[in-house]
């Protein structure tokens, strides 16, 4: 185990410290999110590590000390599987958050009967939602229940994954939505 250091930090280390602490404390609690969605990508390393690394190096904005998480540039999953095209994020109804996307199946290697990975973050109340067993691809649409997320603005991301599991689409970021 390394030593403490009995030196002062420098000014580059003291933001490092800073934008790694932002980026574990929100990656945590979707860790078994994480592993699973970069697990063909990982290596050696885990799915987690690899999710660190790519918001601290593309996923922070901000000066130092007040940095934030760019949600348009965070990803969850990362693989060869064909990703959502034309995809929304609504909330029509009282809790509810609906994804929308067409249906490009046969296209790359998308088929219609993907399913779809959905993952919602509440910032107002740091909680995130995340299915792995959504809609398939065919359907065009998959809606989530959070009555507990109602007159909050949620950031939303989506990716798709073969029926069997076995491949998965790199996340894409579907925006943010106040949920009704």
């Amino acid at each position: 185990l390394p030593k403490p250091s009995s030196k002062e930090a420098t000014p580059a280390q003291l933001e490092q410290r800073v934008k790694f602490m932002i980026t574990v404390g929100f990656l945590k609690p979707i860790a078994a999110l994480v592993n699973y969605g970069f697990r063909s990508v990982a290596g050696r390393s885990t799915g987690f590590n690899v999710a660190v690394s790519r918001i601290l190096s593309q996923g922070i904005t901000g000066t130092y000390p007040d940095y934030e998480i760019d949600y348009s540039k965070v990803l969850f999953s990362e693989g060869s599987l064909s990703i959502p095209s034309g995809h929304a994020v609504s909330s029509l109804e009282p809790g509810e958050v609906q994804f929308s996307w067409l249906d490009n199946s046969g296209s790359g290697l998308a088929n219609a009967t993907d399913k779809a990975i959905v993952l919602i973050y509440n910032p107002a109340k740091s909680q995130f939602h995340f299915n792995l067993e959504g809609s398939a691809r065919s359907s065009r649409s998959h809606v989530a229940t959070l009555p507990e997320f109602s007159g909050d603005e949620v950031q939303c991301w989506m990716a798709f994954q073969t029926a069997d599991g076995k491949a998965i689409s790199t996340s894409v970021y579907v925006g943010s939505v106040g949920v009704s």
